[in-house]
C-alpha cells in the first residue's frame, strides 16, 4: 500500500508540481528550459491523442496540404510540429 502511494504521490507532482522544491538547487535559466521541455512532451501528447481525431474526421490531407504535400504521413509530422509549438509556448 505505501509503494502505490508512494507512486501516486510522485506521478502527481510531476504532473501537477510547480517546481518550487528545486528552486534552490537550480537558476530561473534551467527552470525555463525545463519548463519548455515538459511543454513539449506535453504538446506531443496532446497532438498524439488528437491525431486519432483527425484521422477520423479525414482531416490529415488538409494538414499536409500545407506543406504542398499529399501523404497523412505529413499530415502527422506537420500537426505533431503545430502541437509542440502549441505546448511550449
Amino acid at each position: 500500500m505505501g509503494r502505490i502511494h508512494h507512486g501516486l504521490t510522485a506521478a502527481g507532482l510531476a504532473l501537477f508540481g510547480d517546481g518550487q522544491s528545486i528552486v534552490a538547487e537550480e537558476g530561473l535559466g534551467t527552470r525555463s528550459v525545463r519548463a519548455s521541455g515538459q511543454g513539449v512532451i506535453a504538446g506531443l501528447i496532446g497532438g498524439a491523442v488528437f491525431t486519432v481525431v483527425m484521422v477520423r474526421i479525414g482531416f490529415l490531407s488538409t494538414v499536409a496540404d500545407w506543406s504542398a504535400r499529399q501523404s497523412d504521413a505529413v499530415g502527422v509530422m506537420v500537426h505533431l510540429l503545430i502541437a509542440k509549438l502549441i505546448g511550449v509556448a
